[in-house]
């Protein structure tokens, strides 16, 4: 896992454990923030001598993974020479790189891989196989079959060079009823350690907004865990000490009457939890209103994606709500003293030109946020941006 910062943490990565628990394999959880050194993450790999090495890419990682992926697959393959591992080995001579010169499987997923992978797959023989889209199925059975590649072309989300052409098998199969993935935090115990300063927890996959710039909201649709599963894997950090939790659902206030009845929740049976929320300003209704107004001062700290008060650049993107809904929804948030809102916005979105950008800032400016963050905008593989569909023309 290569994180940004020292104070994320791989979702992703303890979700696969949890779906794959059954299976009974060992694992070792290798954590680093992109930028740091290198020799100290290869040299606890190598210790581990893995049968399976998987990683997630991100937009923000995928340098740093691949930079970690590359040298390993380098160090402990068999066809190398003793020149090109020497170097490492005078620095690390007890790492037992020699140990690690068999077949180990690199396995990766993440957003980075929503798009076309065949380029990818051609330039780096490092990896061995790709999952497009949702992971814990394809992951689980790739893990099944670690040892019979060729069985991996009847995986759906699989990509890859099976008996020496390229497979495509679309994307992974979603699970409908997200209950049945088995807890990610069965790690956290009454007293744990837990040394992060928030920990993440997801309460929904998918988003009904259909941004074009966005990987989530392919398809429009939204799959929910139970509020009884949220309820307890809160339950869960709580009773571990954890007092900062960090939803990461796209759009928490996508379905009206759910985040209302998750506020009352939040509210009142986990008051001392400060909870970060991502809300779409032009769905705020008065029931989430009334819930935010009764909030002890602090407890909600809602992201507020707003993006452009640009109708064109909304409409071209795919945005659901209009410029006016989002308008009235920010003013609503931005005057409710117990929380606070931290509005982004995008520059450089389709049918914004730089004097919009210009307004958008100055409205919001106006409207006194604790918090602007101004992005440029960012082609993401998979989105319909990256497709360069005759929309955006």
């Amino acid at each position: 896992s290569v994180n940004s910062s020292y104070s994320h943490t791989n979702l992703a990565g303890w979700y696969l454990r949890a779906f794959t628990a059954d299976l009974r394999w060992d694992w070792e959880t290798v954590e680093l923030i992109a930028g740091e050194e290198m020799a100290p993450v290869l040299d606890r790999i190598a210790r581990a001598k893995p049968d399976v090495l998987a990683a997630t890419f991100y937009v923000f990682n995928r340098n740093a993974v691949l930079s970690v992926l590359r040298r390993y697959r380098m160090l402990a393959c068999p066809a190398k020479s003793e020149e090109q591992i020497g170097q490492f080995e005078e620095r690390s001579a007890d790492a037992g790189w020699r140990d690690t010169r068999r077949k180990c499987r690199i396995l990766v997923g993440g957003p980075e891989f929503l798009g076309d992978n065949r380029k990818f797959l051609e330039n780096e023989d490092c990896v061995d196989a790709v999952v497009r889209g949702e992971g814990e199925k394809a992951f689980r059975q790739l893990l099944i079959d670690h040892d019979r590649p060729e069985r991996w072309s009847g995986i759906p989300g699989f990509c890859g060079m099976v008996g020496g052409r390229y497979v495509d098998n679309g994307t992974a199969e979603e699970i409908e009823d997200l209950d049945i993935i088995p807890s990610p935090y069965g790690f956290l115990k009454a007293g744990t350690a837990f040394r992060k300063p928030f920990i993440q927890i997801e309460t929904s996959r998918g988003c009904r907004n259909r941004c074009a710039f966005c990987t989530t909201g392919r398809s429009g649709k939204v799959r929910y865990f139970s509020p009884a599963r949220v309820r307890s894997d809160l339950q869960t950090v709580a009773a571990a000490g954890i007092r900062h939790v960090r939803l990461v659902d796209r759009t928490f206030n996508e379905n009206a009457g759910r985040a209302t009845e998750f506020l009352t929740m939040f509210r009142e049976e986990f008051g001392d939890i400060r909870f970060h929320l991502e809300v779409h300003p032009g769905m705020v209704g008065d029931a989430l209103m009334s819930q935010f107004a009764l909030a002890r001062p602090g407890q909600f700290h809602l992201d507020a994606g707003v993006q452009s008060f640009g109708a064109r650049a909304l409409r071209q993107s795919g945005r659901l709500g209009s410029a006016a809904a989002t308008l009235r929804g920010l003013k609503r948030l931005c005057k409710c003293p117990p929380i606070a809102v931290h509005a982004d916005l995008i520059a450089g979105l389709p049918g914004a030109a730089l004097a919009q950008t210009f307004s958008d800032l100055r409205r919001l400016v106006s409207l006194k946020p604790a918090e602007i963050q101004l992005e440029l905008l960012k082609i993401l593989p998979g989105t319909r941006l990256a497709a360069g569909s005759s929309t955006f023309k």
